[in-house]
């Protein structure tokens, strides 16, 4: 359930960040640029929630199907949890420090190169420099492609 909840607050936190990026950003980019949430990503992020959740769900139901009742009950009155309990436990909080700190280096690099790349020189004197967004229709690429000097990159 939460897996679920967080799945669309994450949807809807990325529509507000395409809001902000596209108010903020708005006269450094093309014109007629527009953001969108792509229904691929969408429909990934909705499988990913729902696998989440499922697997959340079904691990403990799954564990608790095979202990024997008896065994348990003898296990909780003497105060033990049990083997199988201690070592799932023990499996998902592996897990869950393996994929932190995974997230947590590769956000770190990330930031790491995006201050490289920003005090990088782009090899030319921006002063002065002008730029410009040029759309061409395809038939007219199909036209061009057939001179010997045009090439499209």
């Amino acid at each position: 359930m939460f897996s679920l909840i967080a799945g669309a607050l994450g949807t809807v936190l990325g529509i507000f960040v395409l809001s902000a990026i596209e108010k903020f950003m708005g006269p450094q980019l093309p014109p007629n640029t527009q953001f969108t949430l792509n229904a691929r990503a969408l429909l990934f992020t909705t499988a990913i929630s729902i696998a989440a959740a499922m697997l959340v769900g079904l691990a403990p139901a799954i564990h608790a199907s095979r202990t024997n009742v008896g065994d348990a009950l003898k296990d909780y009155v003497r105060g033990s949890t049990g083997e199988r309990a201690g070592s799932m436990r023990a499996i998902l909080i592996v897990g869950e420090v393996a994929l932190s700190v995974v997230l947590l280096v590769g956000s770190t690099l990330l930031l790491i190169s995006f201050l490289k790349l920003q005090s990088t020189s782009p090899g030319f004197e921006p002063k002065g420099a002008a730029t410009a967004f040029v759309e061409s229709q395809s038939t007219a690429i199909k036209h061009l492609r057939s001179r010997p000097n045009f090439s499209v990159r």
